[in-house]
């Protein structure tokens, strides 16, 4: 599939514009007043009612009755319609059950159907507001099957972190060093990395799991411009 502006472009609105009438689960992202992406998080629209679910620290879970007005969605087209009020109850479960820290870690994980966290490698639950989304993605697939090909990203998507959160890959660290035994210096290298916002709604036009970097590099310049155009009109 070719994925150019004409194809990006009617596929991101704002939450408010959106045919709120039908069901659909959806990547949502706050944007900054240049436009940019700085904040991710899930939408479920069941019925005319509107959840949304996000982590900053702690997780989030409200009904929308009020739509920021740099609030975008592009909806997760890979789940079923149909479905989407179990995705909302597997959310409000999630939102009781998950207790995460914030940190700029990716690891192979998800949540299970009874909210509790599963890693490979056994490790806490360390996320962003964008491995959050990603944990509970997964939480919705079939047999909590890989989303984004984590591998593909690594340490080189932290170049520019210190600008958006100074400190946080340092805090990042400590935190493994003080509360995780025996963790190798391979295994930090490997999940400490970053994932930007726009790049989780870029993810969101693919439907073949696991979506490969390559994929997401190859649109995210165009959705970020889409953004930014949207954010002024």
């Amino acid at each position: 599939m070719i994925y150019n502006l004409d194809k990006i472009e009617p596929q991101i609105h704002r939450l408010r514009d959106y045919d709120l009438t039908k069901n659909f689960l959806a990547i949502s992202i706050i944007t900054n007043d240049l436009g940019i992406g700085i904040h991710s998080g899930i939408i479920a629209c069941h019925n005319s009612e509107v959840t949304y679910m996000h982590f900053t620290g702690k997780i989030k879970l409200q009904t929308l009755d009020i739509f920021p007005d740099n609030m975008y969605i592009k909806e997760l087209t890979i789940f079923d319609r149909a479905l989407i009020g179990y995705y909302k109850t597997q959310m409000e479960i999630i939102a009781q059950e998950a207790n995460p820290i914030y940190g700029v870690v990716f690891q192979d994980s998800f949540y299970k159907a009874d909210g509790t966290y599963y890693s490979e490698t056994n490790l806490p639950d360390i996320c962003t507001c964008v491995g959050f989304c990603v944990n509970t993605i997964r939480a919705m697939m079939y047999n909590n099957s890989e989303y984004l090909l984590l591998d593909d990203w690594d340490e080189t998507t932290l170049q520019s972190i210190e600008d958006d959160l100074p400190g946080m890959v340092f805090s990042t660290l400590e935190y493994l060093d003080q509360h995780v035994g025996g963790i190798s210096e391979d295994l930090k290298n490997r999940m400490v990395k970053r994932i930007k916002p726009s790049e989780l709604t870029s993810s969101a036009y693919f439907e073949a799991m696991p979506i490969p970097k390559v994929n997401v590099d190859y649109i995210n310049p165009t959705v970020m411009q889409v953004l930014q155009v949207k954010q002024f009109i």
